[in-house]
């Protein structure tokens, strides 16, 4: 892979790293998740959806495990989201959610598919491992962020 096209998949992966960790933990604070749970669900919407699209490549390590750098990025948003969010979430509290899913859905669609292509994948399933990417992060971290009743 050409090195500038390496350097810009790296900082897709990074921003949609940051947006769909900022949804989760939109999410977390709209159910009234203590810290750990906000985590936890952050990590999940992050990474579930890499990790989906890495066991069906067979791909190991897995992305985060890897990349254990965004881990702690997620973390330590984990612990300075209740502040940021309860200071922001009066400027832009109904779009938020909206916007961070919509950013992490397009970059990691991309992200995914470019793995897939690395994996020496066909076209076509590579844009279906895009598509694994970005959707089952969001349905999971919807699934783990709802409270059973």
């Amino acid at each position: 892979m050409y090195p500038r096209l390496t350097l810009a998949i790296s900082i897709i992966e990074a921003l949609a790293i940051f947006a769909y960790a900022f949804s989760g933990l939109i999410e977390a604070r709209k159910r009234r998740l203590d810290a750990v749970g906000a985590f936890l669900v952050a990590l999940v919407t992050t990474f579930d959806g890499g990790t989906v699209r890495d066991v069906l490549l067979s791909r190991r390590p897995f992305y985060w495990v890897q990349h254990q750098d965004y881990v702690l990025v997620v973390f330590a948003m984990a612990i300075f989201a209740p502040l940021f969010l309860r200071v922001t979430s009066r400027l832009f509290d109904q779009h938020a959610l909206l916007v961070t899913d919509a950013i992490g859905l397009v970059l990691f669609s991309v992200s995914g598919t470019s793995i897939a292509l690395d994996a020496q994948m066909p076209a076509f399933t590579a844009t279906m491992m895009g598509a694994v990417t970005a959707y089952s992060a969001a349905f999971c971290a919807t699934c783990c962020a709802t409270k059973s009743r």
